[in-house]
């Protein structure tokens, strides 16, 4: 046995399908096409499955040593790991690993057919269990639904062509690929449980699509938004250190998903957004979204009126709303009202709706010329009743808008309590499929995805004219405001956060690694709106804000659809005194004086 300590042979034997390995690289090889670019080859996949392996069977990586002439085993406290690539020798042999291949399994053709749709359903169904949503931290998830085996579907399956729809026969590993492009990547889309089979197949036309790479000037438009979100959030942090203001960082998407709703509004002609939501983020949609100047914000901060176009609430500055125009690409213009909400939760959910529903009444019947935006945090959205009974009402004649876009701004965090001790739901949206809206999860640090979910939310919300959701899964990188340390109560997740880069930086990056942009256009853009900022923060220093601008488009009209003598015999009714005599209710004994 001694004499074996001093001979490098290998000591054990994997048998691994070498199949799955090629499929598994292609699958990497795609995400990193439309990512950051580039390719893998499998060296790192086999070092990496190495690895994962000494992680789990940590005595793989014990050794044995002598020391005074007694045995010891030696834990070594890291992996010094040396991958070894099969190559020629100088006398022209080579060193070869035998594989096993997984056996085939042999069915007839209509019985591989049925199995192979039932994979497909599964994905339908359970994709979004395994997507990857979550910015914070990469998990390999799996589902035994999702399983080849479980279906009685081997890897050689993959190379096979079957029908699972109106299209022409495919390889189940195309397929497969269009499935985890649609349902598991940085996209979850839950749908399945609409029982109406055309929305059903409405979405699955629009998700089960190959991946398309946004235009160059989409993308522009994409960092451009991000670079407004970012860059008015540093500079209050840096002009106004302490001051609370519930930053957007973290969640900065929340900017060019709102750009992409706002922009399908205006190109379809609708009348006006309206826009309901808390403090979260409030600060920069009304700058960025809403069109509110950067002087009157900074104004404020700097102790000037607080009054808005629509008269002052004397509230603080992220509880006020605004009046605005907002401006597509093309030019297309649109306008916006935020409503005020002087409340740190969804109290402003239901009064939106009847501001909508006013304005509607005033246009042709069905129109739903007003499109309502309301913006949740994803504790008040699980946990708020509100919520439930707002889209509960949704579909109701007399209460119906055509359909609002719910935006979870999903921190994974409500106030201190992470979601496992929050709710009992899987997912705060859950309440959303009461009424059947699809929901469509998206990983915040993916702007592209998020724009795409923008784009599919407005034109369901105009096909069906009802509900829809996009939970928006981020993270909030301060406390609950500006003065708090969150690091107190949820320390490995704001580990987590300081590591992180900004979602900006992360999709410049990505442009950048894939030739999309070069580094001179981000810096030049980024360069031009710090000079912006930095000019309307000398205005408000100096007293100057730039003066707002109420458009007659958004103002209250001078008459509404009652009549002032109608207004008044309501009043008049309710302050009237019914005489003691008078009964109350036919099958009733309560008089008048008997109530207080």
């Amino acid at each position: 046995m001694n004499a074996s300590l001093s001979m490098p042979t290998a000591t054990s034997v994997r048998t691994i399908p070498a199949k799955l390995m090629i499929d598994n690289r292609i699958v990497i090889n795609n995400h990193l096409a439309r990512t950051r670019g580039g390719k893998v080859s499998f060296t790192p996949l086999i070092g990496w499955a190495l690895v994962r392996a000494l992680k789990e069977f940590p005595g793989q990586n014990v050794s044995y040593a002598e020391l005074d002439g007694k045995p010891y085993t030696v834990t070594p406290d890291q992996v010094n790991l040396g991958i070894a690539v099969d190559v020629a020798k100088p006398d022209g042999s080579r060193f070869l690993v035998v594989i096993r291949w997984v056996p085939d399994i042999h069915a007839n053709e209509v019985e591989k057919t049925a199995r192979v749709q039932q994979l497909v359903d599964a994905y339908r169904a359970r994709g979004h269990l395994v997507a990857d949503v979550d910015p914070l931290e990469y998990v390999q998830r799996s589902h035994p639904d999702l399983d080849l085996a479980g279906h009685g579907l081997t890897l050689w399956d993959l190379d096979r062509r079957f029908v699972t729809g109106d299209e022409q026969p495919r390889k189940l590993r195309d397929i497969l690929g269009v499935l985890r492009d649609a349902y598991c990547r940085t996209t979850a889309v839950e749908y399945m449980h609409i029982q109406d089979p055309v929305q059903r197949r409405w979405i699955r036309e629009r998700v089960e699509l190959p991946y398309a790479k946004p235009a160059h000037d989409e993308q522009m438009r994409i960092l451009g938004r991000l670079t407004e979100a970012e860059a008015f959030e540093t500079f209050l942090q840096t002009k106004y250190i302490g001051q609370t203001r519930f930053s957007l960082e973290g969640g900065e998407s929340a900017i060019p998903l709102l750009d992409a709703i706002l922009r399908g509004a205006a190109e379809s002609g609708l009348e006006s957004v309206a826009i309901a939501m808390a403090h979260r983020g409030r600060l920069n949609v009304l700058a960025n979204i809403a069109g509110k100047t950067y002087g009157q914000i900074f104004g404020e901060f700097e102790g000037a009126g607080s009054d808005d176009v629509g008269g002052g609430s004397g509230d603080v500055k992220y509880h006020l709303g605004t009046e605005g125009i907002f401006t597509g690409t093309g030019g297309e213009t649109i306008a916006v009202y935020v409503a005020a909400n002087p409340s740190h939760l969804d109290a402003v959910d239901g009064v939106l709706q009847g501001i909508v529903r006013a304005r509607q009444d005033r246009g042709p019947a069905g129109a739903f010329g007003t499109l309502p935006i309301v913006i949740h945090g994803d504790a008040a959205m699980a946990g708020q009743g509100v919520v439930g009974e707002t889209m509960q009402m949704s579909q109701l004649p007399g209460y119906r808008t055509g359909g609002t876009i719910h935006i979870n701004i999903n921190n994974q965090v409500g106030f201190t309590t992470l979601p496992g001790a929050a709710r009992s739901s899987v997912y705060s949206t859950d309440v959303a499929k009461t009424i059947q809206a699809p929901v469509l999860r998206v990983n915040g640090d993916d702007p592209e995805a998020v724009v795409r979910a923008a784009q599919l939310a407005f034109a369901y919300r105009q096909t069906f004219h009802r509900d829809v959701v996009i939970d928006l899964i981020c993270y909030r990188r301060r406390g609950h405001n500006e003065a708090d340390d969150p690091s107190m109560t949820q320390p490995r997740m704001y580990r987590l956060i300081e590591a992180k880069r900004s979602v900006r930086s992360l999709y410049t990056e990505a442009l950048v690694g894939r030739g999309d942009l070069t580094a001179d256009e981000y810096e030049q853009a980024n360069k031009e709106f710090q000079t912006r900022l930095e000019r309307a923060f000398a205005e408000a220093r100096a007293g100057e804000p730039e003066a707002a601008t109420a458009p007659e488009a958004v103002l209250e009209p001078e008459t509404t659809g009652v009549s002032g003598d109608v207004i008044a015999l309501v009043g008049d009714a309710f302050g009237d005194q019914p005489p003691d005599s008078r009964s109350i209710h036919g099958s009733g004994n309560c008089s008048a004086s008997g109530w207080r």
